[in-house]
């Protein structure tokens, strides 16, 4: 198989679990706010509105489609960055002692300022008359926004806006773990500021928060009003290149002082047939996440797929879909530490039960087999590993660490072992094909 296309196998492998995460992601925060938005008392809700402009009538299913495209083109961008991780190209590390403790920390708020930059400069571009009938005029066809608008972009500017994550990992180092909370923290401050609906306390939006951290009605400005209140997160660009709203800050007092206001009472709760005539997509995120639910576990095999080096690094297994049932994983020798004896003939598989088989040479053997997605996302059970030391074969499951580690147990009755194996990085040589059996550094991990 060349390079090209194991990158591609391993692409259509992984495409549907990254896609399925990306649409999840969108579903449950859209679709969380706007439920919970529309089960709010009504004087509550009134008392908090900030909306400028009225919600056109259908405007919440074109939103929803719009983001369909968007989560195809994040999900795109999103293997692509699996595609570089696995070439080796992507900072990404799992081990947080590799750079320490305080930059696991800080390195989440790198990324946050770093991103609000990375928008800011790329929202103000997408204004230019030249390019906002291809990218940004979509997003503001939403007047007067709701959450579904949140990923409302043409395919344009889905692809400028997911291009930050390829970009910042190749510069900088980051945990997936760090990752995964710029993301949930990207959706729900971007879903929250379409809202049209104020969420956070008084207090906040008359101190700290009200003048460095955008709130709904400075993006609501931006939707009504156009040339101005750029920023995502933080509002220090839109100050110093003087592009915030000239009446964004009085406005935001008077919002302040209007919520010191006692509240004049509290109206009932909608009941669900109110909330979804109101909210009509919320119906069809329900079902597909559900379906999605179901599908996450074929999706989520994709991520163990690959190279592994078994603990001590005495070999090279290949975790596939099995030939003979692609629902189940198997794994195949690619490489050992001695893959001759001493008359420099091929190590054969001497121990095994079946006296016909010991004649087979163990560079190729099938060491794992039948594993089938396990009841925890990112584990296996039900599989067999044979162990060519003793011929023996154990029931074994399997449970993703972290991207590049895996941990594998093996069990005989109620005594089992744990093995750490680690993913061998993927490289274009022959190597990493298992047809070149050369002595590597005892020190690889």
């Amino acid at each position: 198989m060349t390079c090209f296309q194991d990158y591609w196998t391993t692409a259509v492998a992984a495409w549907p679990g990254i896609w399925l995460s990306d649409l999840l992601r969108y579903l449950i925060v859209a679709g969380g706010f706007a439920v919970a938005l529309a089960w709010v008392p009504a004087a509550w809700r009134a008392r908090r509105t900030v909306r400028i402009r009225q919600v056109a009538g259908g405007q919440q299913l074109r939103e929803f489609g719009h983001s369909m495209l968007t989560v195809l083109v994040f999900s795109l961008v999103g293997t692509s960055v699996l595609l570089g991780y696995h070439a080796g190209l992507m900072k990404i590390y799992s081990d947080p002692e590799a750079f320490g403790w305080p930059w696991l920390l800080a390195s989440f708020f790198v990324m946050v300022v770093l991103h609000d930059t990375w928008f800011y400069w790329t929202h103000r571009l997408m204004h230019h008359r030249m390019l906002l009938r291809w990218t940004h005029r979509t997003h503001h066809q939403s007047l007067a926004p709701t959450p579904w608008a949140a990923y409302s972009f043409a395919p344009a500017e889905a692809l400028v806006q997911a291009l930050f994550l390829p970009l910042f990992l190749l510069a900088v180092p980051a945990h997936p773990v760090v990752a995964f909370l710029w993301m949930a923290h990207m959706i729900v401050r971007n879903v929250a500021g379409h809202t049209g609906v104020e969420l956070v306390p008084r207090s906040w939006l008359a101190g700290w928060w009200g003048r460095w951290l955008t709130t709904t009605l400075h993006h609501e400005m931006h939707h009504a009003h156009g040339h101005a209140n750029y920023g995502l997160y933080f509002t220090w660009w839109d100050r110093w290149c003087d592009t915030e709203h000239p009446q964004y800050g009085d406005q935001l007092w008077a919002l302040a002082g209007r919520l010191h206001q006692p509240t004049a009472g509290a109206g009932p709760a909608q009941s669900p047939r109110e909330v979804l005539g109101k909210t009509p997509t919320v119906l069809l995120a329900l079902v597909v996440a559900g379906m999605g639910a179901l599908a996450t576990p074929e999706a989520l095999a994709s991520s163990v797929h690959g190279e592994w080096a078994t603990q001590g690094y005495s070999a090279r297994v290949d975790i596939r879909p099995c030939q003979a049932a692609p629902g189940k994983l198997c794994g195949a020798i690619t490489w050992l530490w001695e893959p001759v004896d001493g008359q420099g003939k091929p190590i054969l598989d001497a121990k095994h039960p079946d006296a016909s088989r010991r004649g087979q040479p163990l560079l190729g053997m099938e060491m794992l087999s039948g594993f089938k997605p396990g009841l925890v996302a990112g584990s296996w059970a039900d599989g067999q590993i044979y162990n060519p030391e003793d011929g023996r074969t154990y029931s074994a499951r399997m449970k993703l660490r972290s991207p590049e580690v895996l941990e594998v147990e093996g069990c005989v009755l109620v005594l089992c072992s744990r093995q750490i194996w680690r993913r061998v990085p993927r490289r274009c040589d022959s190597e990493s094909k298992g047809i070149g059996h050369e002595k590597v550094s005892a020190q690889t991990p």
